[in-house]
């Protein structure tokens, strides 16, 4: 009568063994049939692991993370970055080579090691208002894009920026296989800005004018201020040379 008289043991079966039988599975929403961890992608099981470490590090901890973006499409990455950066309280220390995870901080939290040194950021605003404005309203991924390059092509306009890759296009070893990364400045002043930036990141910097009136001024201007890039100027606009085919 007393109910806890017969029981079910696995016999002759010791605990490491018992354990070997079981492994964590999970099911997608849309399926009904479990899968292993260890047959999941290695992107699951990065993710599974970043969710664990925000777990133990709530309230305080120091997380050193390598490349927190391996095999994570780029919307899973700025979703376990934010959180991450969310949940854990203490000091996260990160490197990337994702545009994504790199413009979801602030420039004062980036640092960009190249050639085996780490520097901090210039500051936008010391280039100047309009400039930090341009670039936290409408260009941080352009501008975050240019310091994963080995050097950057600053341009004028639209014309400019659609019309040179279509031309590169015409070698086998055009911009993109060179690591340049084309950028708009809107205007002879905006690309001026650019150019110090990236200047003072020591990244490698071509501009592309038009040949204007104010051309002598802006050249005074880099001179001046020990900006320090390769200038090219086209015979008259970028739309004309085209035309005659002079570029």
């Amino acid at each position: 009568g007393d109910e806890s008289a017969i029981s079910i043991e696995a016999t002759e079966l010791n605990e490491r063994k018992t354990l070997q039988a079981f492994s964590l599975v999970f099911k997608n929403k849309n399926t009904s049939k479990h899968i292993p961890i260890k047959y999941q992608s290695r992107g699951t099981k990065n993710l599974m692991l970043l969710i664990a470490l925000g777990e133990m590090l709530k309230d305080a901890g120091i997380l050193y993370l390598e490349e927190p973006e391996q095999n994570l499409e780029p919307f899973m990455q700025r979703k376990i970055i934010q959180n991450i950066t969310d949940t854990i309280k203490g000091q996260i220390f990160l490197t990337t080579h994702s545009i994504e995870v790199a413009k979801m901080h602030e420039f004062e939290e980036i640092f960009l090691m190249r050639d085996g040194k780490v520097s901090c950021l210039p500051s936008l605003e010391s280039i100047d208002n309009a400039f930090q404005r341009r670039i936290e309203r409408f260009a941080k991924s352009e501008l975050i894009s240019g310091l994963f390059s080995k050097g950057v092509l600053l341009v004028e306009g639209d014309s400019e920026l659609l019309g040179l890759p279509v031309f590169s296009n015409e070698y086998s070893v055009g911009l993109e296989y060179n690591g340049v990364d084309l950028i708009r400045g809107e205007g002879k002043d905006s690309i001026y800005k650019y150019a110090k930036f990236f200047n003072e990141c020591n990244i490698p910097c071509i501009c592309l004018f038009d040949n204007d009136d104010d051309i002598d001024s802006l050249l005074k201007k880099f001179k001046k201020n020990k900006v320090k890039c390769l200038i090219i100027l086209l015979p008259k606009d970028y739309e004309t040379s085209i035309m005659s085919v002079q570029v």
